[in-house]
């Protein structure tokens, strides 16, 4: 049985505090007992600079294949496509570029997805994949190097502080006037088809992220003669990787924050789903 109109507009006074607001994802599904999902998307507003759909622009140099597109379901992260990225073992490294319309990075973050199937394919070193940010092409360049320990096999978010670099050449990158990015891969063999892949480049600010990165949904049941709305808050696999997640809420459309769980860090990787529920009796 599904709680009457008073009760939904009840626990709506219980998690706002105020009759005149309402919940930016609540008030669906407490007159059903069916799930009601709701996801404001990873990471909110990120400003894409690839999506990986198409091979445009990109180029290969070293041990680095043509890249390829990739349009295959569940192979992808994102967007219709993601790119193959295959190596023919010579050198021992190779890398894709991109000359990008010019962007503001300064003091923001920057992500990229990786896929490796098998990272002992690739060098074991601290910068065995190497992000690279570039101003005017890339003879002043910022650095930012990935551990082939700190990969998993699979799917990785490489995430990067832009203003933190690894390491710089000539003058270092100008984090206000990029228009350059590279992924440089060190490997001991060659990689073939869709062994390796990248998928989606984007930045954003760095205080904006993860805010409403929570997926919850409302479920309202009988249990004996009470009635109790379950919230679940819930990141999935491929969601806010490379986080430390330390707290889930709802958020109304003040900006304010209800039913909040805090609780110890946990680290976030592709490895890991996490979800916490909350249960509200109605007597």
């Amino acid at each position: 049985m599904g709680i009457v109109l008073t009760g939904k507009n009840l626990v709506r006074d219980l998690l706002t505090g105020n009759s005149t607001d309402t919940l930016t994802t609540g008030g669906v599904g407490v007159l059903t007992t069916a799930w009601v999902e709701s996801d404001t998307g990873l990471f909110g507003g990120t400003t894409q600079i690839d999506a990986c759909d198409a091979v445009t622009g990109w180029a290969n140099a070293g041990d680095a294949n043509a890249e390829t597109l990739n349009t295959t379901a569940g192979e992808r992260q994102e967007g219709t496509g993601c790119l193959n990225l295959p190596m023919t073992f010579s050198a021992g490294s190779g890398t894709w570029s991109k000359t990008i319309s010019t962007q503001n990075m300064a003091a923001d973050k920057l992500y990229a997805w990786y896929y490796i199937a098998d990272k002992s394919a690739l060098t074991d070193a601290t910068d065995a994949v190497r992000i690279i940010l570039g101003t005017g092409g890339y003879t002043n360049i910022n650095n930012y190097d990935f551990a082939r320990d700190n990969l998993n096999n699979g799917w990785n978010t490489l995430l990067v502080d832009v203003d933190t670099a690894t390491s710089t050449g000539g003058t270092g990158a100008d984090e206000t006037d990029i228009d350059s990015i590279r992924i440089k891969v060190k490997a001991d063999s060659s990689i073939s088809t869709n062994n390796q892949r990248m998928d989606n480049w984007r930045f954003l600010s760095a205080g904006t992220d993860g805010v409403t990165d929570s997926q919850n949904a409302f479920d309202s049941t009988d249990v004996a003669s009470d009635k109790v709305i379950k919230i679940a808050y819930t990141l999935a696999n491929t969601e806010s990787n490379g986080y430390s997640v330390s707290e889930f809420a709802l958020v109304d459309t003040n900006g304010d924050l209800f039913l909040r769980e805090v609780f110890t860090g946990i680290d976030k990787d592709a490895n890991t789903q996490l979800q916490v529920d909350s249960l509200i009796y109605i007597l």
